[in-house]
């Protein structure tokens, strides 16, 4: 538990002393339970507004409640004293949510897992690259706690999300269902696992490369499963339609 209260004071400490303005009406701050009735109502406003209910699979009171129980936290974006745009990040340890486990990691590299869980933004302020931002900062925060490895799941019918890792250095590691109810991948949401080492600036070379659409989702695991990873978005027609570059070394 110390370890856990050592972890959110040092991350709050860091959101104070760069005085993290995103623009000049734009505040970040770190979100306790205390805020969790604006950040619920902020959830629900935004999963009203996704049109594809597959590409948005929105945290539970309980789960918000149990990310910041175990150590992860909440970043949250002001406009004039209205919360208008959050991240998640979980920080699971061992347990069930550490997405560690679909690409085999060891238990020791378990530990070191930070999973980059969700980020909503209030309909009437997108445009302003706050998905992106506390992106940046939440990975600033996650290096200076010491977590190695940044895991998040994105569908791979979102472009814009797809687009804002794969900028900050994430790459695609894995395609398969998750969030079902049953871990056979008979049910649940159509996912890409992507993953960043947090502890290195990414810069990969890659010796063989192939361009494949989101939409080949069989293809993508033939050469997810031959060591190639994706790593960047070629061209895009529309949001549900764009071409990601996969690389092996």
């Amino acid at each position: 538990m110390l370890e856990i209260l050592q972890k959110n004071k040092l991350a709050e400490s860091l959101l104070h002393e760069v005085q993290t303005t995103v623009s000049h009406d734009f505040q970040m701050e770190m979100l306790g339970k205390e805020k969790m009735d604006e950040i619920m109502k902020l959830q629900d406003i935004v999963y009203e507004h996704v049109e594809n209910k597959e590409t948005y699979h929105p945290n539970t009171l309980e789960e918000n409640y149990d990310i910041l129980d175990v150590g992860g936290h909440i970043l949250g974006v002001y406009f004039k004293s209205q919360l208008i745009a959050f991240r998640i990040i979980d920080t699971p340890g061992l347990g069930n949510r550490n997405l560690g486990k679909d690409l085999d990691f060891s238990e020791e590299e378990l530990k070191k897992v930070a999973i980059f869980d969700s980020t909503v933004v209030h309909p009437d302020f997108r445009g302003h690259g706050l998905q992106f931002k506390t992106l940046l900062k939440s990975k600033e925060i996650l290096f200076q706690q010491g977590y190695s490895h940044g895991l998040a799941t994105i569908s791979p019918n979102n472009l814009y999300s797809v687009r804002n890792l794969i900028k900050a250095g994430f790459v695609i590691k894995e395609v398969k269902k998750k969030y079902g109810a049953i871990d056979d991948e008979i049910d649940g949401k159509l996912r890409y696992i992507l993953w960043t080492d947090l502890q290195k600036e990414a810069g990969k070379q890659y010796r063989h490369t192939v361009h494949l659409v989101n939409n080949q989702i069989e293809k993508q695991k033939m050469f997810l499963n031959n060591g190639y990873e994706g790593f960047k978005i070629v061209s895009h027609e529309q949001i549900d339609n764009f071409t990601i570059a996969y690389g092996k070394e």
